[in-house]
């Protein structure tokens, strides 16, 4: 490989003018200069072209034209790409600003590898901190194929070469087109390693094809599991089944609910899934010092957030867990960006404390902030808080 290989990322985009901006920014904020960005935008008649205009001279190709979904825009760029290393990042998605040159210095070092992945955070709407994607694993084929979909898209890169070998995305899949593209990877044989490290950003809101997809995403679902598995029981289809039926329990979906073929689809979760639960009793992965799927922080904590645009504020809600007396105040030593702040003081078991700290511009430009916590008490479990919000201001 190459001493600075060329590295071609793709973002397609359709109407997201209210996210793009700070997606292409922060492509263009890489610490790696060897880049080749292509913005594939499907016609967009919300501002989106104009926006790509403003950084039409840092941006090698872009084009704006119908297309017959994302599959298909990313496929176009795909096809236009000439990295060495490629990836795609969606017009809502932003990386933190060493994501690209991590991903070359491990291809460097494993001329095998054909496809890499990191840590994720899930960010709402207006980029804020809401949780990591706690559900990423160390790689393992038989998990990917059959059990669970642990690789986060946006943190992936790949072999240009090895994407040609295995074949471009499936245009017939909308919601589960990434997870086919990585069973295929893996069937492939090449190299794939888990870069413990947070490489990028997802929102979450009410109009992503992922929280909108119910049952079309079900049984796409289904066909990649057709194509892929490699066990009896398609562990991966109930796990996301229960996840559905849970959704439209909060929803109170009950019509939709009673749809469902329910009595015998559960009976099989139950059994089918047991070897998930036992993996994840014990594996209890616990990203950064947060609990699995959860707001509750262990002793140590650090909280990444990608940040492209200006902050002068951040704000920081937090609840005493420590389970000893109610009297003894919870002390938390607290860094931003490896400075540190004055200590806070959790008084009051579950009760929740408000700070605000300053953002000094030079953090605001780094692009990325790292919040440190470190709690004086923990309860038998380990916990020592929960988290109510981050917000930057």
């Amino acid at each position: 490989m190459n001493e600075s290989p060329l590295v071609s990322i793709i973002t397609p985009s359709y109407n997201q003018a209210e996210f793009l901006e700070q997606t292409i920014r922060s492509v263009l904020a890489q610490d790696y200069a060897n880049i080749e960005y292509i913005v594939v935008d499907g016609g967009s008649t919300d501002g989106s072209v104009e926006v790509i205009k403003r950084y039409d001279a840092r941006i090698a190709k872009w084009v704006s034209e119908p297309d017959e979904g994302q599959s298909d825009a990313i496929n176009k760029g795909f096809r236009i790409a000439t990295g060495e290393i490629v990836a795609w990042l969606n017009s809502d998605d932003v990386y933190f600003p060493d994501a690209v040159s991590t991903a070359v210095r491990r291809f460097q070092q494993r001329p095998s590898l054909g496809l890499l992945y990191g840590d994720c955070v899930f960010v709402d709407r207006d980029g804020q901190f809401l949780r990591y994607f706690t559900e990423v694993e160390p790689y393992s084929e038989f998990r990917l194929r059959n059990c669970t979909d642990f690789i986060m898209q946006p943190t992936t890169f790949f072999k240009r070469e090895t994407l040609l070998d295995v074949g471009l995305l499936d245009a017939s899949l909308h919601y589960s087109m990434d997870w086919d593209l990585w069973c295929r990877f893996a069937e492939s044989g090449c190299g794939v390693h888990y870069e413990p490290k947070p490489l990028a950003a997802t929102r979450i809101y009410p109009e992503t094809k992922t929280m909108a997809g119910s049952r079309p995403r079900l049984r796409e679902i289904w066909r990649v599991l057709k194509r892929h598995r490699t066990g009896l029981w398609p562990h991966a289809y109930f796990g996301f089944f229960a996840t559905e039926v849970r959704r439209m329990l909060e929803q109170r979906e009950t019509f939709s609910l009673a749809t469902l073929p329910l009595a015998p689809l559960l009976f099989l979760l139950r059994v089918a899934n047991a070897r998930n639960i036992l993996y994840d009793r014990r594996r209890r992965n616990h990203l950064y010092g947060i609990r699995r799927r959860s707001n509750l922080l262990l002793r140590n904590a650090t909280i990444h957030i990608p940040v492209y645009r200006a902050v002068s504020e951040l704000r920081l809600s937090l609840r005493n867990r420590y389970g000893g007396s109610e009297e003894a105040p919870q002390k938390t030593r607290v860094r931003i960006t490896g400075q540190e702040q004055p200590p806070v003081m959790l008084e009051g078991r579950d009760t929740r404390h408000s700070f605000a700290f300053p953002i000094a511009e030079a953090v605001s430009r780094s692009n990325a902030i790292r919040i440190e916590l470190e709690f004086e008490r923990v309860d038998r479990s380990g916990i020592a808080a929960a988290l109510d919000e981050v917000r930057l201001i």
